[in-house]
């Protein structure tokens, strides 16, 4: 197969925010064009491969769809309001006073293992002991 260095193809890596399109557009790129986007910024890091065809690079592109889509299924799962669950309160707070607080928990999760993973990444960030507590937390009671 005769290398044609006019129409190479290019799969970018993707990041949190990127669609289909960001990863890989479908047209091609001569080395002029990729030498000016590296010129004016462009992370050669983002850079997942460079390709001869566009059958190779839609299948190395496919690869990192599907980690886009299912990364955006997890923030949509994560938006989901939960009413019922476990919430994190401070050594002061009661049990029997957990719905008379002034203001309610901001985040509420669905299992206490959930919980207590905040808890640890609380400590590990601001690195001290904490000494909260975790309650059954129901909004509708508030």
């Amino acid at each position: 197969m005769k290398l044609d260095l006019e129409k190479l193809y290019i799969v970018f890596k993707t990041t949190p925010y990127s669609s289909e399109k960001d990863i890989f557009s479908g047209s091609p790129i001569t080395l002029k064009q990729f030498a000016t986007k590296l010129k004016r910024g462009l992370d050669p890091n983002m850079v997942a491969g460079i390709f001869p065809s566009k059958r190779s690079a839609q299948l190395v592109a496919n690869k990192y769809r599907k980690k886009v889509k299912s990364s955006s299924v997890k923030q949509r799962v994560k938006a989901k309001k939960i009413i019922k669950g476990y919430a994190i309160f401070t050594s002061e707070v009661m049990a029997r006073d957990k719905y008379k607080i002034n203001t309610p928990p901001t985040e509420i999760f669905a299992t206490k293992k959930g919980a207590l993973a905040e808890i640890k990444r609380w400590e590990k960030r601001y690195k001290k002991k904490s000494d909260f507590k975790i309650f059954t937390y129901d909004k509708s009671k508030r």
